[in-house]
């Protein structure tokens, strides 16, 4: 910005130039643009708690008509991966997959269990039952993947894939100029992505979905240091 020009801002529906200010002015601007930002927060909070409270009422009242189902299915969960109760992400980062979740979900949806199921802890057949095959083309032959997120809802399972943002350029264009056919293929997430797509096939009541996302490849980071120390 050149050393002439100003920084508008509207209060009360008039409009005021932010360098003109006093000091006294500039500090209360500060105040407001900061509560802005922690209401903000705020409602984000009471989206996630609505949300979580939803979800816990659909378990009680499921529990509750079916008993013995609710037993059985408790005995299964504990084979899907480790759990993680989606109502503690607190931070910037863990964050990203809750936003990225909730416009996702249709208005009558929430979400029930979240697992992380990812990473070389997880990725053991003696820890989760959850993975599926694919061809690698980085290790040339027929490989099990663990996905890195299992979302359970009230309505379906989302599988969530978390990558760096670096990585997508080249997921792309592999995705471009695959035909079908093995030597087409290079980009061991869009392999991945054509295995769950076959797994799928018999299993509609599963989607799958990749962030290309940093920080929230951070948090996977995050969780998985947590995990190792267990």
């Amino acid at each position: 910005m050149g050393k002439n020009e100003k920084t508008p801002i509207t209060v009360n529906d008039k409009e005021y130039i932010i360098e003109d200010m006093t000091d006294g002015q500039k500090a209360l601007l500060n105040h407001v643009n900061d509560l802005g930002r922690k209401m903000d927060n705020a409602r984000f909070n009471l989206d996630q708690l609505a949300v979580g409270r939803d979800a816990f009422v659909a378990r009680l009242a499921d529990s509750l008509e079916n008993p013995e189902e609710a037993e059985a299915e408790e005995g299964r969960k504990g084979r899907l991966g480790f759990h993680i109760n989606p109502y503690t992400f607190d931070s910037g980062d863990e964050k990203d997959l809750f936003r990225y979740l909730r416009d996702v979900l249709e208005k009558d949806e929430a979400i029930k269990d979240v697992y992380f199921t990812g990473a070389r802890v997880c990725a053991d057949p003696s820890r989760t039952d959850f993975y599926f095959e694919y061809w690698s083309p980085e290790q040339k032959r027929v490989a099990r993947y663990f996905p890195d997120f299992l979302i359970e809802t009230t309505k379906r399972f989302i599988v969530v894939e978390a990558k760096g943002s670096d990585e997508k350029s080249e997921y792309e264009t592999n995705k471009k100029t695959y035909k079908g056919k093995i030597e087409n293929l290079t980009n061991e997430i869009l392999a991945k992505e054509i295995g769950f797509n076959e797994f799928q096939s018999v299993n509609k009541n599963f989607e799958y979905h990749i962030i290309f996302d940093a920080s929230l490849q951070r948090e996977q980071l995050r969780l998985l240091e947590e995990l190792k120390k267990k």
